[in-house]
């Protein structure tokens, strides 16, 4: 139904802006811009109208402005997919989440104190001042850290009464490593990859804190983890869970799940989730999308960061899904 006139007032309403006329359909005017050939046919009908018209400046052919139109169309056709498909898979990943609450333990910090780290490193950190002595008793312990970063874990370990003979690992040496030398541990760097790395040397305890996502070969890192334990030995490993993904994006080569983890390293290993659906939100307005969009870490030092992490990691307690961060712990003689 080409003809013009066959629409009324009522069907119809048009706005100017920035000089770009843009169509808002009722029904039966959706319908004719989607079946007409020549849509350039209804905006110089709509521009003869008086009462229409008035004020209204037609620039350009009716085609483009319509197809513009179009094109916002599609946009938000996707933008609408995109949403359902984001929602399906927390939905989903809610549901993986509390039918594998079992699986895993859950850990919950006693309290929060470094103001100005994240959620994860925040729980990361006091899941060691909290459980370290119960795994592992002895305070004169020979310690391997897998990508050791700036080795700050000594620190925890010199808080908690050990002496420590310390070797990190890793491809580059940290700007800060050797301020964390101050605590009078016997601490050694070398520049290796895990994969690479040979010594004689076996340690009681063998640790890495979110770098096992950044090793390719995770199965050979774990191998030669085993490779180079004590056979009292234990292994505590701190990696991103599925759900981190979209905290972290693109950051590493994977994320894990229980059964990822347990074929690296065996059944008989004990598995802790850190985290909870609150400290994730706050971690995603607060850190990933400041970070990705704005450039910047300013709000995870305000206050209120620190007050909300406080609130959240109380109300993790009853909502423990989405959480961000498991932590792999294994007795060598569990394993054997």
């Amino acid at each position: 139904n080409n003809d013009p006139d066959y629409f009324s007032k009522q069907d119809y309403s048009v706005y100017q802006k920035k000089d770009i006329i843009v169509v808002i359909e009722g029904p039966r005017l959706f319908d004719f811009f989607i079946r007409t050939k020549e849509p350039s046919v209804l905006v110089n009908y709509l521009l003869g109208k008086e009462d229409v018209a008035q004020g209204i400046q037609y620039v350009g052919q009716g085609r483009e402005k319509l197809g513009n139109f179009k094109y916002s169309l599609i946009s938000l056709i996707i933008f609408n997919l995109s949403f359902l498909i984001v929602f399906i898979y927390y939905l989903s990943l809610i549901f993986w989440c509390l039918k594998n609450m079992n699986r895993v333990k859950y850990f919950s910090p006693q309290r929060i104190v470094n103001k100005k780290a994240s959620p994860d490193r925040n729980y990361l950190d006091r899941f060691f001042y909290e459980n370290i002595q119960k795994i592992i008793p002895q305070k004169e312990i020979e310690v391997l850290d897998i990508g050791c970063g700036s080795g700050y874990i000594r620190e925890i370990f010199y808080n908690l009464g050990y002496k420590l003979i310390y070797t990190g690992l890793d491809i580059e040496k940290n700007k800060r490593f050797d301020e964390f030398n101050k605590y009078g541990f016997s601490s050694k760097f070398i520049k290796s990859k895990i994969e690479d790395f040979k010594t004689d040397k076996k340690f009681d305890l063998i640790i890495s804190l979110a770098s096992l996502e950044h090793i390719k070969d995770d199965k050979k890192a774990a191998s030669k983890s085993f490779q180079f334990l004590k056979p009292s030995g234990v292994q505590i490993h701190a990696v991103p869970t599925n759900s981190a993904f979209f905290l972290y994006l693109w950051h590493g080569y994977r994320q894990y799940s229980p059964s990822k983890l347990k074929n690296l390293f065996g059944d008989n290993i004990e598995i802790y989730k850190l985290g909870g659906f609150f400290s994730f939100i706050l971690h995603f307005f607060f850190i990933t999308i400041p970070k990705r969009v704005f450039k910047t870490d300013k709000l995870m030092e305000t206050r209120a960061f620190f007050k909300l992490l406080r609130i959240s990691n109380k109300l993790d307690r009853f909502f423990p899904v989405l959480s961000s961060v498991y932590v792999l712990v294994l007795s060598r003689k569990n394993h054997d």
